[in-house]
């Protein structure tokens, strides 16, 4: 059908960890296909334009596998090869920077970060390096040393996301070296970010439940904005956070009010414009795809369709599937015939 798109979605669950997933917006329908590959907690995606799909392992002895399919079983994925991530621990993040060839993986177990190169055709290259940090912050269970839980290329560097020492931490690019941070407030706990471009970025605030503007230029917080009207404090653990650069606005997921704050980018200001429904219980990650923002909950495994407005959503659900733990939803790029 015209206007449909494909999705990959992993899941926390022992089997199956990943689906594949038709979206056909103009018919307001899912198609949701399991794999039958065997997968340890795949807990993130990054989809290379080749065709390779990579999958972080939640597990205390780091992996990323890569995942191929054959044109003639598009639903039906197999492991091509895994690696081990000696040195980082509870990997929580694969990330694709397509234009320096690597994949940056930051773990969540001890705040490291493994930058795996790979080659043209998206197969792993060697060596795999690694990054280690120290720090911690004011929360003691959720703080009590480094969590990277992001990380991102920029202008400027690599930058690494640290929930539990409440800073990004920016990387020579070379040696990996931290060359400088940005620090949040206290208690923060920053866990995803997106580049807006400008050297500002907007990072969801996973313990304190903000949304957070912050520039790398001027090396600081600019403005910071609570995430959700619902609920008491401490009810509440943003996720995930999308950019539409084309409005300046920033969609933010959050857990526990189970809603979606959109929020507008104004110079160096953060303003709210709506928070309506997620459509499921605890979202874990938000993708656009043209008029709606798909959404996955690993409360109910509810996969959702929601439309926009001039990108704001509406409130409404206009499709439901459902992936159970589903944790992450990565768009697919078309299929190549051999």
């Amino acid at each position: 059908m015209t206007g449909s798109r494909e999705f990959a979605v992993c899941a926390m669950a022992e089997h199956p960890a990943v689906w594949t997933l038709s979206w056909h917006p103009e018919a307001g329908r899912w198609d949701a296909h399991p794999s039958a590959v065997a997968l340890d907690r795949a807990f993130a995606l990054a989809a290379h334009p080749s065709g390779s799909l990579y999958v972080a392992s939640l597990t205390p002895h780091g992996a990323v596998h890569r995942l191929t399919r054959d044109p003639g079983e598009p639903r039906e994925w197999r492991r091509a090869e895994s690696l081990a991530l000696p040195g980082v621990a509870l990997p929580c993040r694969v990330r694709l920077d397509l234009r320096g060839g690597r994949l940056l993986i930051p773990g969540y177990g001890n705040g490291a970060l493994a930058v795996v190169p790979l080659h043209p055709d998206g197969r792993f290259a060697a060596p795999v390096r690694t990054a280690a940090f120290t720090g911690g912050g004011p929360d003691p269970e959720r703080q009590d040393g480094p969590h990277a839980h992001d990380a991102l290329a920029l202008a400027a560097g690599l930058g690494v996301v640290d929930l539990g020492a409440d800073v990004l931490r920016l990387l020579d690019d070379t040696s990996l070296a931290e060359r400088t941070r940005l620090a949040f407030p206290g208690g923060t706990g920053p866990r995803h970010a997106v580049d807006l471009g400008g050297g500002r970025l907007a990072v969801s605030g996973e313990l304190a439940s903000t949304l957070v503007l912050a520039s790398l230029e001027q090396g600081r917080v600019l403005d910071v904005l609570p995430a959700t009207t619902h609920g008491p404090r401490g009810s509440n653990a943003p996720s995930a956070v999308v950019h539409d650069a084309a409005r300046d606005l920033v969609h933010l997921a959050n857990r526990g009010a189970d809603t979606v704050l959109t929020a507008r980018v104004k110079g160096d200001r953060l303003v709210r414009v709506a928070e309506t429904p997620s459509g499921g219980v605890s979202p874990e990650h938000l993708v656009r795809a043209g008029d709606h923002l798909l959404a996955v909950h690993s409360g109910d495994g509810a996969v959702v369709a929601l439309p926009l407005d001039d990108g704001v959503p509406t409130g409404r659900v206009a499709a439901r599937t459902r992936v159970p733990g589903a944790m992450w939803i990565e768009e697919l790029p078309p299929l190549l015939s051999r």
